[in-house]
């Protein structure tokens, strides 16, 4: 996820002897960061977005060929909720960009509010993402279980056992995959985002004034 060398900004910063050759330089690493920031975000929204749409038409095929009970149609929603809630997202993110013209502190104040976002983002994943997404089919499988467990001859107890094993069988392997999921996100924070966030901010701290030169 990394869009530059993270010593770049500080390696402009100490190496020139102007303010003004500063401010040039710093202002095109700036766009490089942002050019390549932005591609990276905009492939992933439009991956995830894309995802969820085209699960929605998959989704309701496979309930109907199926005959699925109510709890399987919940997952719809909820894919509508994901694809919906980055879609919003990434158009609030859109607006407050500096424009042309704009003071390079600027510039840079506005990159360090996108990494702190996105990593808002990962860091809350759980809860805008992975449990929206999770709830619903772990719903179905428990009415699947204790639907399947009721139609045996077995004791009432038996069926309660079956069904219970059953829906948590499948529960241990969603958590792992999630689990999964949810460190790869974290990890990406810890070794790719912070390390960003804490270069630009250190780049901007480094600046003791708004220089003539913009960040566009």
């Amino acid at each position: 996820m990394s869009c530059m060398n993270p010593d770049e900004f500080q390696r402009i910063w100490q190496s020139q002897a102007g303010p003004a050759l500063d401010s040039e330089k710093l202002a095109a690493a700036l766009r490089r960061h942002d050019q390549a920031f932005t591609r990276m975000i905009f492939l992933r929204d439009v991956r995830e977005i894309g995802v969820a749409l085209v699960m929605i038409p998959v989704w309701i095929a496979l309930g109907v060929a199926t005959s699925s009970p109510w709890t399987w149609w919940l997952e719809i929603p909820a894919l509508l909720w994901v694809a919906g809630f980055m879609y919003a997202d990434r158009r609030r993110q859109q607006s407050g960009a500096p424009g042309p013209g704009a003071p390079l502190r600027a510039g840079l104040e506005h990159s360090v509010a996108r990494v702190e976002h996105q990593i808002w983002l990962l860091r809350n994943i759980l809860w805008w993402y992975l449990l929206p997404l999770g709830l619903p089919l772990v719903l179905y499988v428990v009415q699947v279980s204790f639907n399947a467990a009721r139609q045996t001859e077995a004791p009432l107890w038996v069926n309660i056992v079956t069904g219970t094993l059953s829906a948590m069988v499948f529960m241990a392997f969603l958590v792992a995959i999630y689990w999964f999921i949810y460190w790869l996100n974290q990890y990406a924070v810890r070794k790719q985002l912070e390390p960003m966030r804490q270069q630009l901010q250190q780049t901007l701290d480094g600046l003791t004034g708004e220089l003539p030169e913009t960040a566009a």
